[in-house]
Parts: C-alpha cells; sequence; structure tokens
C-alpha cells in the first residue's frame, strides 16, 4: 500500500485532518495479537487499542511525499492536558485550526452530545489554498466531502483519502483517485497503547441533586415517577434505556426504594411532560 500511495501521490503535497473522524475510526480497530509489541506483549489484546501517532504520521508524508502544508482540524476541549497537545503538534509543524464544542438540546449528564464539525471550514481552505498545492489528502469518512473531491479532480487535482472500512462513507472512495484503508498503514500512522479505564459519573450516594439542565441550551423539568402507576415494574425495560418512556426522556437516576420502583427521570422539555399524567413534578428547574 506504502508503494501504491508513493505512485499516485504526486508533486507538492497538502494534508487535511478531520481530528474527530479519525479518532474515531481508530479507536473502532481491533488489535490483531500479531501486532503486539514486546512492550504490551503481557497485555491481552483487549485492553489495548490504536491510537494515532501524529509524529509519525507527519514523518510518513515527509518521507514518502512533497509534504508543503499538514492542517489539523479540531475541536478545543479548553483543559490542560489537550492544551499542551496542541502545542507540541505546533511546535511539530502542524497548523492548527480549532473551534468551541457545540452542545446539543439532547445533551445529558450522562450521554453528553458535543461536537465541532469542520466540512466548511476544510472545503472552504482546500479551495482557498487550491494552486498550492498537487495533491490533496483528506484524513475522514465523511459523505460531505464528496462534492469537494469531485471538485478537486476537475481542477487536475489528485485526491486521496484516508479513512477506515465501516467509518467512511460509500460516495468517497469513488470519488476520490484514492482511496486507503488506514488498518493497512497502522504501522505507518498508529501506535499501540492501554484502553484508558472508563471513569463512571459521580453521584451522591443519597440523592443526585445536581441540576439536570447545567450545561444545557435548555430547560427542563426533574419528575418523580411511579412506575407501577406507569403499567410496569421490570428494572430490565428502564434500567439506563428510553425503551419505555420514548426518545425525548432521560433517566437521571434509578432509585429502587420498594416496590414499586421509583425513578428520578428528566423532561428536557415541559412539553414533553404533556401526556404522562401519572408523573408527579417534585422539582422544577
Amino acid at each position: 500500500m506504502v508503494e501504491k500511495f508513493c505512485k499516485g501521490v504526486k508533486g507538492k503535497t497538502f494534508v487535511f485532518i478531520d481530528a474527530a473522524n479519525l479518532e474515531r475510526s481508530v479507536q473502532a480497530m481491533w488489535v490483531n495479537p500479531k501486532d503486539i509489541s514486546d512492550k504490551f506483549k503481557k497485555y491481552q489484546e483487549n485492553k489495548l487499542c490504536w491510537r494515532v501517532d501524529y509524529k509519525k504520521l507527519k514523518r510518513f508524508f515527509e518521507k514518502h511525499s512533497d509534504l508543503k502544508k499538514i492542517i489539523f482540524y479540531s475541536a478545543r476541549f479548553d483543559n490542560t492536558g489537550h492544551d499542551k497537545f496542541l502545542t507540541v503538534l505546533k511546535n511539530d509543524g502542524y497548523g492548527l485550526k480549532t473551534k468551541a464544542l457545540k452542545e446539543y438540546r439532547d445533551h445529558t449528564i450522562d450521554h453528553p452530545h458535543r461536537k465541532a464539525n469542520f466540512d466548511v471550514e476544510i472545503t472552504a481552505d482546500a479551495v482557498y489554498l487550491l494552486e498550492k498545492y498537487d495533491s490533496f489528502v483528506l484524513f475522514s469518512g465523511d459523505c460531505d466531502f464528496e462534492y469537494l473531491l469531485k471538485f478537486l479532480r476537475g481542477q487536475n487535482k489528485i485526491t486521496a483519502v484516508f479513512s477506515k472500512k465501516g467509518h467512511v462513507a460509500k460516495e468517497l472512495p469513488p470519488a476520490s483517485n484514492y482511496y486507503f484503508d488506514i488498518i493497512d498503514f497502522r504501522s505507518q500512522l498508529l501506535k499501540l497503547d492501554l484502553k484508558k479505564a472508563k471513569i463512571p459519573p459521580k453521584r451522591d450516594s443519597a440523592f443526585d441533586d445536581r441540576r439536570p439542565c447545567d450545561n444545557l441550551h435548555t430547560d427542563g423539568i426533574k419528575y418523580y415517577f411511579n412506575c407501577q402507576l406507569a403499567g410496569t415494574t421490570n428494572m430490565d425495560n428502564l434500567q439506563n434505556r428510553t425503551l419505555f418512556f420514548g426518545d425525548n426522556l432521560k433517566i437521571l437516576r434509578d432509585k429502587v426504594q420498594s416496590d414499586p420502583i421509583d425513578l428520578i427521570i428528566w423532561f428536557p422539555d415541559p412539553s414533553f411532560a404533556q401526556g404522562y399524567g401519572r408523573a408527579q413534578q417534585v422539582r422544577n428547574d
């Protein structure tokens, strides 16, 4: 695959990295025991994961292409660790394009919905810099780039897409001159690492008194709900699900005091509570 890349990507090369899309693709990759180095031999493969090695990635393009610019598009997480990471990239020669995360209305404490899309920024930069490169390399599987790839090919640019099977939109491979699966370049672009343990959200042992609307762009109402009155006492159908309540209702905390089961639940918008007359409002935030 490296040979195919070298033969296909010619002239002045610009690399555009959709960081969130790339990271999601890599996180989903299975670790083959054959790829485990001596450093990690004592760990089972399910304890390991692939991560992007941005230093190796840049060196790969410096070695195998006439790399003129590499741009990293990423959300800002506003924490010390991520700020240091961005500084390392900048010192290594990456161009940085960042913006704040946007929170969506379905955001909850347990299931945050935040993201920062960069399809417009990447497209605008690719067109603005059009006369400065011969080969356009994109790290993303987002279908929104289909039109850009076709446009660039119409401008006699060589286009190459790096993504992963199962994460790349079906429109991108045929829209580009070359498509490369990241898994075939794992030794050149990635590194093995230990999976980080997931830390569950903190909960008060007696009662979760946090406002359900904290950090949200909406108001909500917290309700006390007697499940037996709702016609079910099956915890398997209720715990951490919205099966019974519908997509607009989020369970904040299971609270088993007696039979019937009682829950603290949250309607993200008061209007969603209409029709749930057997829910008793206990707190209006």
